[in-house]
């Protein structure tokens, strides 16, 4: 883990918005974890001088329910949008993990060039260029027609350098797919409504060290217009029921939490708040 220094850290109460710059305020804090919300935007995130540590993004980090059982829904969708705009160009997906979705992708656009990037060591394949390294201080020697973020963003604390950095790499007229949470969800509405009443795992499981920036679709559009990309379309939806964590180690427990988890996913897809969003935006 990467410690940060021991020193006595002083809680601020009011911090500038990561997305806007507006006046953001202290709403919760969980233990070293300190909670902030944009009084414009409505955005959450996490002030990353408060942690004791960040989140170790090793080998193991992946062996998870989610990390055996990926999105092919979205994969699907994400591989059909490209074949339709872009048949042959080049592909980067920007934390690509084991290489799941180039993996599938090779498969289903295998005219395309993939590169894919991440902190842990990707699994090799034949005909995807793999790297292993930091992507903000990655020096990139093209550009892409397509870039791809797949739960990423939320893990950034400087999410405008990170934005900037997708602009420069992205062709002119190329096209951007980024996936990651919806704050106003109604599965982080209910996590909200149970802590008032004493039911706070499901709060801290979502508000973990593990996120640092909580997006809603207002806060999202924003950083991505605001550094030079037009939205194009944005997709609500949730991940398979197979592939969620509840922390819980009973399996009756368990079993009960993915119903209730099925329920809310049903709620969030009928009202448009979903747990995941995914924009589509073009350079």
């Amino acid at each position: 883990m990467n410690k940060l220094t021991k020193k006595e850290k002083i809680t601020t109460k009011v911090l500038s918005c990561t997305i806007c710059d507006a006046e953001a305020v202290l709403e919760e804090e969980i233990n070293d974890i300190k909670l902030y919300r944009c009084l414009v935007c409505n955005h959450y995130f996490t002030d990353a001088n408060s942690l004791e540590y960040f989140e170790n993004y090793k080998p193991q980090y992946y062996e998870t329910n989610w990390g055996h059982n990926p999105n092919y829904k979205l994969f699907n969708f994400i591989s059909q949008y490209i074949k339709k705009i872009c048949s042959s160009g080049s592909v980067i997906d920007i934390g690509c993990g084991q290489g799941d979705f180039l993996l599938h992708l090779q498969k289903t656009n295998p005219e395309l060039s993939l590169t894919g990037i991440d902190l842990s060591q990707p699994s090799e394949a034949a005909g995807i260029n793999f790297i292993r390294g930091d992507f903000l201080n990655e020096k990139f020697s093209q550009t892409y027609d397509v870039i791809v973020s797949l739960a990423v963003i939320e893990h950034i604390a400087d999410v405008r350098s990170f934005v900037k950095k997708l602009y420069q790499i992205c062709k002119p007229n190329g096209h951007i797919f980024i996936m990651t949470i919806d704050n106003r969800g109604f599965l982080y509405k209910t996590a909200r409504m149970l802590k008032y009443i004493g039911l706070r795992q499901p709060f801290e499981r979502l508000y973990s060290r593990h996120h640092l920036n909580h997006f809603n679709v207002f806060s999202l559009r924003n950083l991505f217009v605001g550094q030079g990309f037009s939205l194009v379309e944005t997709l609500h939806h949730n991940i398979p029921i197979k592939s969620a964590n509840t922390g819980f180690d009973s399996v009756a427990i368990d079993f009960c939490a993915r119903v209730g988890l099925l329920i809310i996913f049903v709620l969030g897809k009928l009202t448009k708040k979903t747990y995941l969003q995914t924009v589509i935006c073009r350079r």
